[in-house]
């Protein structure tokens, strides 16, 4: 199976026009990440997709001087791109890269696809949640998937971010994500979308030199933690603020409920009302138009069997306040994980939180933990 690297990469920029082409430590953006995808283990090819803008004539010169592939299509329909630098080069795998991310590093570009290889998942990602600094981002998915997209996708953040579709159908496309092993690095934003991101992405690649060399996670951290005043040049900005404003900004769109009308004739065949408790049962939301079966959340949304998103006010029967995967409750889960769950005898754990709740509740002077409900 032949895996590419695809890296979009256009120059018009809100916030930093010409961002992919902007020097850094002697080299263009799109050359730092460019040599991570071909140095990725498991890559076998890199291509760069553009748009046919007049403007982007400067991409296709360099991407011609460099020896690198280069496919040209459409500047908004981003999917469509995609698929046609696929076709182009009859690839099986695609790793999804953006030009705006030059501090990419070769082996977790390697683990993502290696990821998607061993679990068999048509999409697998470090960012769904991410737990790796902004910039780090890679996707991998397969041919057969982004076809599909692209036939069935019409919403326009679906053909604008090219992978959406796969995330949003979860159901359809099984997902893998690959998780940072060091906390709290959700926090770090090493991308290049302002002019604040690049003076800070200068510094770094200044303190790294001029070996050519991609860089590596650690050694990054390394220089941040020497000089941390180097994160605050860009601390004002947060992740993917653009792609939650256009989703704002969207037309609501037409939804079908036929998976989850099937996956309830199904379940009503061995499960009373077709779930495990009358709250979230067809008896308590409308019939014929609302979610049934959900896949997955994140923060505040909610995604169903038929690919509908949803904002969740009911948030898990109210105690979800933070939403799905807030990223420090998720790492004290896994921290937990590695130690055990649910033991057969007392823990300490039961005194802390007992103690915590005789200290916040003036009229508590013991506490005994239960359940109730169905």
């Amino acid at each position: 199976m032949k895996t590419i690297a695809v890296a979009q990469a256009r120059m018009g920029s809100t916030r930093l026009p010409g961002k992919v082409l902007q020097d850094i430590a002697g080299r263009p953006t799109l050359d730092w990440v460019v040599e991570a995808a071909r140095r990725a283990p498991g890559v076998d090819e890199v291509v760069v997709a553009t748009s046919t803008l007049p403007a982007d004539d400067a991409i296709f010169q360099w991407a011609s001087k460099k020896g690198v592939t280069c496919f040209r299509g459409s500047e908004t329909d981003v999917l469509s791109r995609y698929l046609g630098a696929v076709t182009f080069t009859k690839a099986d795998v695609i790793v999804r890269l953006t030009g705006d991310c030059p501090m990419l590093d070769p082996a977790v570009i390697g683990e993502v696809i290696r990821l998607r290889q061993m679990t068999g998942a048509s999409y697998a990602t470090n960012t769904d949640p991410p737990t790796y600094p902004d910039g780090l981002d890679v996707e991998v998915f397969t041919r057969e998937a982004l076809e599909i997209a692209n036939r069935e996708a019409i919403r326009p953040t679906d053909r604008d971010t090219v992978t959406r579709f796969l995330v949003r159908n979860r159901h359809r496309f099984p997902a893998a994500n690959s998780v940072c092993p060091l906390p709290h690095l959700d926090r770090e934003r090493w991308v290049l979308d302002s002019p604040e991101d690049l003076q800070m992405i200068r510094e770094i690649a200044k303190r790294l030199g001029d070996s050519g060399t991609p860089p590596s996670y650690l050694q990054i951290l390394s220089i941040l933690d020497r000089e941390p005043w180097i994160r605050n040049i860009n601390a004002k900005y947060s992740r993917n603020e653009r792609f939650y404003a256009d989703l704002a900004g969207e037309q609501d769109v037409s939804r079908s409920f036929a998976s989850s009308k099937m996956m309830l004739a199904k379940a009503e065949t061995i499960i009373p009302l077709g779930a495990q408790t009358f709250s979230k049962s067809k008896l308590v939301f409308p019939e014929g138009n609302a979610p049934l079966f959900v896949t997955h959340g994140d923060g505040g949304y909610v995604f169903d069997v038929d690919g509908n998103d949803y904002i969740d006010l009911v948030g898990g029967l109210l105690p979800n306040i933070l939403g799905y995967r807030d990223p420090d409750i998720d790492g004290a889960i896994r921290n937990q994980l590695n130690r055990g769950i649910s033991m057969s005898l007392a823990t300490g754990l039961e005194y802390d939180l007992a103690d915590r709740l005789v200290d916040h509740v003036p009229s508590a002077e013991m506490v005994r933990f239960g359940k109730n409900g169905t």
